[in-house]
């Protein structure tokens, strides 16, 4: 049978520190439910979050410990450059990099 946390591994998409990842699941725990905690991850899922690169998805015990399962959800869009970087080189004018 497995349990909460198993779930959450197999469904977290960075497999990475799973021992840390399974303290800080008890640590969450004390402030939040299971059920809550995966509802984030399925709905961070679906809207793109993790879609990016492996580099940018943070390791399953930072995302506990900094209790992500609260961040507000908002749709990613892939392959766009994002309104920052729009704007980073359009205010100066730059090369590739806008530099």
């Amino acid at each position: 049978m497995q349990t909460p946390f198993d779930i959450f591994w197999a469904t977290y998409p960075r497999k990475v520190a799973k021992g840390a990842a399974r303290r800080a699941w008890d640590k969450a725990l004390k402030k939040t439910t299971p059920e809550k905690i995966m509802f984030a991850v399925g709905k961070q899922t679906a809207a793109g979050v993790f879609a990016c690169e492996m580099c940018f998805v943070p390791h399953p015990a930072t995302w506990l410990n900094q209790e992500r399962w609260d961040d507000e959800v908002v749709a990613q869009h892939s392959g766009a450059a994002t309104p920052r970087a729009k704007n980073f080189k359009a205010a100066e004018g730059g090369g590739v990099y806008g530099f």
